[in-house]
């Protein structure tokens, strides 16, 4: 994710307390169920506050969308992995 001088990023790994909806939903069939760990990811981007919760699958799949990127710094758009995933890995002709 480029940065400008008023953007931040911050993640977090944590335990749930309770049941959560990943941002990845509803493609992301599992969800955070209480006692999973997750990341929460807030920050700033592009004059715009977000706060996030992705369950750990999530992340290992938005980490692989960056590694495949043309640019190290961005990985697929948060409730977007489906569309990457469906464009980049299973439907290649």
């Amino acid at each position: 994710m480029r940065q400008s001088k008023d953007s931040f990023f911050c993640s977090r790994r944590v335990k749930a307390r309770k049941a959560h909806a990943c941002v990845e939903s509803p493609a992301c069939k599992r969800g955070i169920k209480a006692g999973d760990l997750y990341e929460k990811h807030t920050g700033v981007w592009e004059g715009e506050f977000f706060a996030v919760k992705v369950c750990v699958r999530c992340v290992r799949l938005h980490e692989k969308s960056r590694e495949e990127s043309d640019y190290p710094d961005e990985a697929a758009p948060y409730g977007e992995l489906l569309v990457w995933w469906q464009n980049t890995r299973c439907c290649r002709k």
